[in-house]
């Protein structure tokens, strides 16, 4: 899980950084290539969806594996609309997400996780 987390947040706050410069299209590239796919793993190792864990590509199967509750929030992380602020959304609600569910992670199997970084990023994020 900490290798996910660790992934999931670094690359969160490069995107953000991107998004700040006015890049969309880099941040909008970086997010799903980058910050997506751990963020999908987190949600797979929270379900208990790890049955094809290596050579399995992360998206595959995720609407059966997650809660209803869980992929409505996973679909709230794709932006609506091709600006900036569109993209900032999607951010937001995935750093919302990600923090719920690395929590629940590490309250569950006493893993570790950048829960400082965590903080930090959303807090760039609601300025």
């Amino acid at each position: 899980m900490s290798r996910q987390a660790q992934s999931f947040w670094y690359y969160l706050l490069d995107s953000v950084c991107k998004l700040r410069r006015g890049d969309q299209w880099g941040t909008r590239q970086l997010f799903h290539v980058t910050v997506v796919p751990p963020l999908i793993r987190l949600l797979r190792l929270e379900a208990g969806a790890t049955s094809h864990w290596h050579g399995y590509p992360a998206p595959q199967g995720i609407e059966r594996a997650l809660s209803p509750k869980r992929l409505s929030q996973l679909n709230a992380c794709l932006p609506a609309s091709a600006s900036l602020n569109g993209m900032a959304d999607a951010l937001k609600n995935a750093a919302n997400l990600a923090y719920e569910v690395c929590s629940n992670l590490a309250t569950q199997h006493s893993y570790a996780w950048p829960q400082e970084l965590a903080e930090r990023v959303k807090l760039t994020l609601a300025r």
